[in-house]
């Protein structure tokens, strides 16, 4: 990455610093949007698409009155309301985060690149995911083998003691 950044053009580094800058403070500006969403002021446009749907009839409506006194509302409307449009806000400021560091990155070394790096810790994540998996079965056959002797082994004893008082009750 130091080679890379050395290379590139001082124009399109300053350009991804700004971008990778700013996309904090643009994710922080959307989950923002919480505090306008809860006063009524605004609203969610995940909302305004699933009251279009509206999926079972439920429509997700904010206000008190209005959910109450619609009946296709109620407190699941009321409630989920708030749910999704709380949730959709938080999702979108991750993902404005998410897109400004991969605009900067892109920006940085270039899109050949940044696909490289991509696949590669794609890669090294299915590696580590294989190899935890491995681990994972090798110790559910070690505590099988290990519950498979204790058993064994307490019949045993429990054999022998049902003999021996076998034996004294002759």
């Amino acid at each position: 990455m130091g080679n890379v950044t050395l290379t590139t053009n001082p124009i399109r580094r300053t350009l991804a610093r700004v971008i990778g800058l700013a996309s904090p403070f643009c994710g922080l500006y959307v989950l923002w949007q919480i505090v306008p969403f809860f006063c009524g002021q605004i609203t969610s446009p995940l909302i305004v698409m699933l009251n279009r749907a509206a999926p079972l009839g439920v429509k997700l409506i904010g206000s008190w009155d209005a959910a109450f006194s619609d009946s296709n509302a109620g407190f699941a409307g009321f409630f989920g309301y708030y749910l999704v449009g709380c949730v959709s806000f938080v999702v979108a400021s991750g993902l404005v985060m998410l897109a400004g560091e991969a605009i900067a990155r892109v920006l940085l070394v270039g899109w050949q690149q940044f696909k490289h790096e991509q696949i590669e810790g794609w890669k090294a994540e299915q590696k580590e995911a294989r190899i935890e998996a491995a681990r994972e079965r090798r110790r559910e056959r070690r505590l099988a083998a290990l519950r498979a002797t204790r058993k064994s082994g307490g019949s045993g004893w429990l054999l022998i003691a049902g003999a021996i008082l076998f034996a004294w009750f002759l």
